[in-house]
């Protein structure tokens, strides 16, 4: 299988993040268990078991004590056949994660 690096930017006070892939834009449904999986409170997580040459879409959430934040904007990477960390589109994935 393929795997692809998702990446975001760290969330002011956030404890730990959530994270969603799936293979359509509107998360109607999930790939395996990266369905509001707890990754901790980490930047860059890998993400395995995938299609070669698939487009995956993704989406984290911040969380702190106080609970939840609302989801990042969805981010799109395609697996090439081996490990994608999607380089081209660092930019992108550094995403803005809404505050808490």
């Amino acid at each position: 299988g393929s795997s692809l690096t998702a990446n975001w930017s760290a969330a002011g006070g956030a404890t730990g993040y959530r994270l969603d892939v799936s293979t359509n834009s509107s998360f109607s449904s999930y790939v395996g268990s990266y369905n509001n999986l707890s990754v901790g409170n980490v930047t860059t997580y890998g993400v395995s078991g995938l299609a070669s040459a698939t487009t995956y879409y993704y989406r984290v959430r911040a969380e702190n004590t106080g609970g939840t934040s609302g989801n990042s904007n969805t981010i799109t990477a395609t697996t090439s056949g081996g490990t994608q960390t999607d380089t081209t589109n660092q930019n992108q994935l550094n995403i803005h994660i809404p505050t808490l």
